[in-house]
């Protein structure tokens, strides 16, 4: 998984445990194929070793929230899928206003902004590689299902901090081809994948909590888990 020089050139390794793994985060293998798998490892650290060079981004941290918190981090990835998959334009718009309501809700709780963006921006956009090279736009939204499903099950919440950059990195750049924004070229150290979005949307006030029909993204029984 690191990555080296070799002459001048970037390169990268992928311990073979991993690639040998039955498992993975899309799934089990009889959901994503092992050698489909092995081969979306290689493009994600491939795209690790890149991101230095095309956007100047060497690294992220993660973060931890508990409770509340967590609420809010399933709230905007749930209204992120529904995004991706209702099927009409005034609808996903209408989910991505959402989900970026409620990440402004959790980050003026928790000022966490920085350090998720960060996260996106690393890991989502190695993820968002992975899948388009790989998979194909036309598999994602099955993949992006998965994930509704799968999310709640992570009850460790570390684990759930860290899966936030992975999923929700990845959704937010999907949501921007969709929307044909042009956007990959403008992708630096401090970018802001969902200020992108809300600004091509021309989002410019967020929703209050309490005029978003939460229970679209499972919110009480989100609730009842994490508080």
């Amino acid at each position: 998984m690191e990555r080296r020089g070799w002459g001048g050139e970037i390169g990268v390794w992928v311990p073979l445990q991993l690639m040998q793994q039955t498992y993975t985060w899309y799934g089990t293998a009889g959901f994503v194929e092992i050698s489909e798998r092995n081969l979306m490892q290689i493009m994600h650290y491939v795209m690790h070793a890149l991101q230095p060079r095309i956007m100047n981004v060497h690294g992220a941290t993660s973060h931890l929230l508990t409770g509340e918190g967590r609420i809010y981090y399933h709230l905007e990835i749930n209204a992120l899928i529904h995004a991706l998959t209702v099927g009409d334009r005034e609808s996903a718009v209408t989910a991505i206003h959402d989900a970026l309501s409620f990440r402004n809700i959790r980050n003026s709780l928790y000022n966490l902004g920085t350090v998720e963006n960060e996260m996106k921006l690393v890991e989502g956009t190695a993820v968002y590689t992975e899948m388009l090279l790989v998979m194909g736009r036309e598999r994602i939204n099955g993949i992006a299902k998965n994930w509704l499903l799968s999310l709640p099950l992570h009850t460790d919440d570390q684990q759930v901090a860290l899966t936030y950059g992975y999923m929700a990195g990845a959704l937010y750049c999907i949501l921007l081809d969709d929307f044909e924004v042009d956007w990959r070229l403008h992708v630096g150290p401090n970018t802001d994948l969902g200020y992108i979005l809300q600004e091509a949307l021309g989002i410019m006030e967020f929703t209050p909590f309490n005029e978003i029909d939460v229970e679209r993204y499972g919110y009480s029984e989100i609730a009842e888990l994490f508080r």
